[in-house]
């Protein structure tokens, strides 16, 4: 298998062993054998990417006509009770699947497990939803959800820019790390309710003012759409800075 060679030359790593010469990638699956990240099934050197067709089959990808207009909630049509009820910060939101299941542990192996390289897989299935999506397309450039410094640290890379990298690279937008900053650290999201998530970002997120954000329109990325409170403070600071419309492209979402 060949790594994806983009126009600007860049290659993908879509496995760990894409970077190898075929006879190297041969001699070294012997000592490493190429498995399937979640159910650990054999694959074949050529195999395109980590994770197996069974495995993927069972993700629940979400296409245009099951899901909310605004927020990409699946329904069957027109605008869920919530987009009804309240007006969020963002514009827009796409996400590429329901987080649960093999797509919720593909995306676990990428955040926790130190497996950086999924991001060039991942980034595909951000940029299948991206072609399909006008407003998406028409968004000025890409900005990735910062996280702090020490939560980079602690984790070895920035997972929310490996995937607007790689998704830049794929539309030809310039990814912009330098507009939007997270100087205040808050603890772990994960289980809290609603309006706790919403005390605690407050303030967490910071925008650098530029002249390129006048009038822009943003496309921000995220892993993981679940309450809103962090994409929704985010998309609230862009647009205070002078951005009028901010889109938001993520991995998955909550039902």
């Amino acid at each position: 298998m060949k790594p994806t060679t983009h126009p600007d030359g860049h290659r993908e790593q879509l496995t760990p062993l894409s970077g190898f010469p075929m006879l190297w990638r041969k001699v070294l699956s012997l000592v490493y054998p190429y498995h399937c990240i979640i159910c650990q099934t054999a694959l074949p050197l050529s195999y395109p990417h980590p994770v197996c067709f069974s495995c993927e089959e069972e993700v629940i990808f979400l296409t245009r006509e099951t899901i909310c207009e605004i927020c990409g909630r699946p329904l069957a049509s027109g605008l869920c009770n919530e987009c009804k009820q309240r007006k969020n910060s963002f514009d827009l939101l796409r996400s590429a699947a329901i987080y649960e299941g093999k797509w919720r542990d593909i995306i676990h192996h990428y955040k926790y497990h130190g497996k950086f390289y999924l991001s060039a897989f991942l980034s595909q299935k951000l940029f299948q939803v991206y072609i399909k999506e006008r407003l998406l397309q028409e968004s000025d450039f890409i900005i990735p959800v910062p996280e702090h410094f020490l939560d980079r640290i602690k984790r070895g890379y920035h997972q929310t820019y490996l995937l607007a990298k790689h998704l830049g690279r794929k539309t030809g937008k310039s990814v912009i790390t330098a507009f939007l900053r997270k100087p205040k650290r808050i603890p772990s999201q994960t289980g809290l309710p609603a309006r706790q998530r919403k005390s605690n970002v407050r303030g967490a997120y910071r925008v650098k003012p530029d002249k390129k954000l006048k009038g822009s329109k943003v496309l921000l990325v995220d892993d993981v759409f679940t309450t809103g409170a962090t994409i929704n403070e985010c998309a609230k600071q862009l647009k205070k800075n002078g951005a009028v419309k901010v889109y938001v492209l993520t991995l998955a979402r909550g039902e």
